[in-house]
C-alpha cells in the first residue's frame, strides 16, 4: 500500500510537472510569437528597403496569371477583364476565371480550378503593388526635389516658396475659424495682402519670356456708399458725389506693393445702369473686364463713356505707373446667388498686355481666377465673422 506521505508526494510532482509543462509550453509560444515579430520586422525591412524588387514582383506575377488565362484558352480581353476583377475584388477569382474561359460549374478542368487558386495569390501580390510604389516615391523624393530645384532659377523657386507659404497661411486660416480662437480681422487682412502679392508675382512670371514687367495687383470691396469707410471721399466716375450718398462703391483695401505713387484710398462709383470698364463693370456683370491701353482714348469712349469721364480715367492712370489692367469679379461660390464681394485687379506698366480674347490673357485669368475663392473666403470672414466663415467652407464641402 502507499502511504499518505508518498501520496502527496506524488500529487505533488505530478502538479509541479504540469506546471512545468505549462511554462514550457508558454515560453515556446513566446519564443515562436518573437520569432514571427523578428521575421515579420526582416520581411517590412527588406521590403522598405528593396521596393523595387517587391513591385517588379508583383507585377511580374500579376502579369503571369494573365498569361495562365490566356494559355488555358481565354482571349487576352477576356484574361485581362477576369484579371482586373480579381485584382480590383469585383469578382470571386474561380467565378472569373470561368467567365474568361467561357465554362459553366460542372465543365471545370483541373487548369481552372488551380488557376481559381492562384487567383487569390494575384490578390497578395496586388496588396504589395501601392506599398512598394510609394515607398519608391519617398525614396526618390529628395532626389525628384533636388532635380525640380536644379531646373528651377531662383525667380521661379521664389515664386513657389510664397505660394506653398500662402497655401500654409491660408490652411491654418481655415483651420483656426473653427477653432475657439479664430483668426483675428488684422490676420485675415495680412493674409489677404499676402495673396495679392503673390498674384502680382505670378503676373510677372508669366510674361517674363515676353516681357519685363512690373506688374501690381489690388483688391477692392463691394459696399453700400454708406458703409463706406471713406464716406467723405468723391469715387472716381462719381459725378462730385461723395461716398456716402453714392448707392453703390468699390472700395481699396490691398494694393500687392504699395509705393508713394499710388493712392492710399481710393474708391470707385458703381452705376449699376451703366457700369464703368473695369472693376465695376466686373463685379456687376459677374465677368472679366479690362482695358489693353490705359491712355487710349478711343478704347474708353468705345466702352461708351463720355468725354468728361474719360477725361477722368486717363488723368487717373497718368497719375499711376499702370497703363493695363484687368478686373475679375470676386465671388462667394458657397453662395453663388449673393453679390460680387469685390474686385482683384492686375495692373501693369506697359500698354496692350492684357487684351481679352488673347490666349495668354484669358490662360492666366484662369489660373487666378482660382486663388480668388481664397479672397472670397478671407473677404466673407473678414465681414461676417468666424461663423460665416465657417458655414462657406461647410457648403463648399458638399
Amino acid at each position: 500500500m502507499v502511504s499518505r506521505a508518498e501520496s502527496k508526494t506524488g500529487r505533488y510532482l505530478m502538479v509541479k510537472g504540469r506546471r512545468r509543462m505549462r511554462q514550457s509550453f508558454r515560453q515556446e509560444f513566446r519564443d515562436e510569437v518573437r520569432a514571427l515579430r523578428v521575421d515579420a520586422g526582416r520581411l517590412g525591412t527588406h521590403y522598405a528597403r528593396h521596393a523595387g524588387l517587391w513591385l517588379m514582383f508583383g507585377i511580374l506575377w500579376w502579369c503571369g496569371f494573365l498569361l495562365l488565362l490566356v494559355s488555358l484558352g481565354a482571349t487576352f480581353v477576356a484574361a485581362l477583364e477576369a484579371t482586373l476583377e480579381i485584382t480590383f475584388g469585383i469578382t470571386a477569382p474561380m467565378a472569373a476565371v470561368r467567365t474568361a474561359l467561357g465554362l459553366t460549374a460542372s465543365q471545370v478542368s483541373g487548369g481552372a480550378q488551380f488557376a481559381g487558386s492562384i487567383g487569390w495569390t494575384v490578390i497578395i501580390a496586388f496588396t504589395l503593388l501601392i506599398p512598394a510604389l510609394v515607398a519608391l516615391m519617398l525614396e526618390r523624393l529628395p532626389n525628384l526635389v533636388v532635380t525640380v530645384r536644379g531646373l528651377m532659377d531662383p525667380e521661379v523657386w521664389d515664386f513657389f516658396s510664397r505660394y506653398s507659404t500662402v497655401l500654409g497661411t491660408y490652411l491654418n486660416t481655415v483651420a483656426r475659424s473653427s477653432a475657439t480662437q479664430p483668426p483675428t480681422k488684422e490676420a485675415l487682412r495680412e493674409t489677404r495682402a499676402d495673396a495679392v502679392a503673390t498674384i502680382a508675382e505670378l503676373v510677372t512670371y508669366w510674361y517674363r519670356d515676353e516681357v519685363t514687367l512690373n506688374a501690381n495687383a489690388s483688391f477692392m470691396r463691394l459696399l453700400p456708399g454708406d458703409q463706406s469707410s471713406m464716406p467723405d471721399t468723391k469715387p472716381l466716375y462719381g459725378n462730385g458725389a461723395i461716398a456716402s450718398a453714392t448707392p453703390l462703391v468699390l472700395e481699396l483695401t490691398d494694393w500687392a506693393f504699395p509705393s508713394p505713387d499710388l493712392p492710399e484710398h481710393l474708391v470707385l462709383n458703381v452705376d449699376q445702369s451703366k457700369p464703368r470698364p473695369g472693376a465695376p463693370f466686373a463685379v456687376l456683370e459677374r465677368k472679366v473686364d479690362g482695358i489693353a491701353n490705359a491712355l487710349d482714348r478711343s478704347e474708353w469712349r468705345g466702352r461708351g463713356l463720355n468725354d468728361r469721364e474719360t477725361d477722368e480715367a486717363i488723368n487717373y492712370f497718368r497719375s499711376v505707373p499702370f497703363r493695363s489692367f484687368l478686373s475679375i469679379p470676386v465671388l462667394d461660390e458657397a453662395n453663388r446667388s449673393d453679390p460680387a464681394l469685390g474686385a482683384l485687379s492686375i495692373q501693369v506698366d506697359r500698354p496692350n498686355v492684357f487684351v481679352i480674347g488673347k490666349a495668354d490673357t484669358d490662360d492666366l485669368v484662369a489660373l487666378i481666377q482660382r486663388l480668388c475663392y481664397f479672397l472670397a473666403w478671407l473677404e466673407r470672414m473678414e465681414r461676417d465673422g468666424n461663423n460665416a466663415g465657417a458655414t462657406i467652407v461647410a457648403n463648399d464641402t458638399h
